[in-house]
């Protein structure tokens, strides 16, 4: 039998290779330069979560392929100081459609400038072409989310 008929989605190829084979030559899978992930400061006002569910059948390898070229592709916007820090994020099976996510840290202006550039639309289009329910969604953290709460208990006492 071959690997692309007995995985299904990106989640299981990356237990795969990590349990099994260790690593496919040439390929890393969620691993940036020792303390780029984890550098996080005080200075992000805004975040994105890039959410994708299974891997289209049959092209799992390539899912895996394109999601090391957007770890290196956040690696090196971390590095330009464009994005503060970013954390993979890998789902065990749970019946639902969301299968990992991205969360990237940053200014907001820079976030949202970052959405609309070229390079960043061409790897999500890439990507969505071989994982199915890709989304980009606007994540609220620090004191945007402590806005968000503020504004949600205001309109909520109205309507009491």
């Amino acid at each position: 039998m071959r690997i692309d008929e007995c995985l299904r989605g990106l989640t299981l190829v990356f237990r795969l290779i990590t349990i099994v084979w260790g690593v496919i030559p040439g390929m890393c899978c969620c691993i940036a330069p020792a303390g780029v992930q984890e550098r996080r400061g005080a200075m992000a006002t805004g975040a994105l979560v890039i959410g994708w569910g299974p891997a289209v059948r049959g092209r799992e390898l390539k899912a895996l392929q394109v999601f090391n070229e957007a770890i290196q592709y956040y690696t090196r916007l971390q590095q330009q100081g464009t994005i503060e820090s970013f954390e993979p994020v890998a789902l065990e099976p749970h019946g639902g459609d969301l299968e990992g996510f991205l969360l990237i840290r940053g200014d907001r202006e820079k976030l949202n400038a970052l959405r609309t550039s070229e390079e960043f639309i061409r790897l999500y289009s890439r990507a969505a072409l071989i994982v199915d329910n890709m989304g980009v969604i606007t994540a609220f953290i620090g004191e945007e989310l402590q806005r968000q709460f503020a504004d949600f208990e205001t309109l909520s006492s109205d309507l009491i």
